[in-house]
């Protein structure tokens, strides 16, 4: 790959915060079971909030490999968002949430 391939790849990457931003907006409405949760305050984040997303876990990381499958620029970050992602337990259902990435529903 040349120096310019490359710096073009570059720009084509989403960062985090506008690819889950993106992914809440995808995420479909009723059925699937995974929903978007703004605003989580997980354990060990001191008050800090951060975006994450509610369902059973294996139907989360199924979003999000669909999402990212059918986003390839946003593969990257979501790629990078899996690795930090941390998980807790809602009942009967968990959150997966990204510290460091806090998105505003849209109004």
């Amino acid at each position: 790959m040349t120096m310019t391939a490359a710096k073009n790849q570059e720009a084509d990457i989403v960062p985090a915060a506008e690819a889950m931003r993106r992914f809440a907006d995808w995420l479909p409405e009723g059925d699937s079971g995974v929903r978007p949760f703004f605003k989580y305050s997980g354990r060990f984040m001191f008050g800090g909030t951060c975006f994450g997303v509610v369902g059973q876990l294996a139907d989360i990381q199924v979003a999000l490999m669909n999402f990212a499958a059918e986003h390839p620029e946003c593969a990257k970050a979501v790629r990078d968002m899996v690795k930090g992602q941390r998980v807790d337990n809602m009942a009967m259902e968990m959150i997966v949430y990204f510290p460091g990435v806090d998105i505003e529903p849209h109004d």
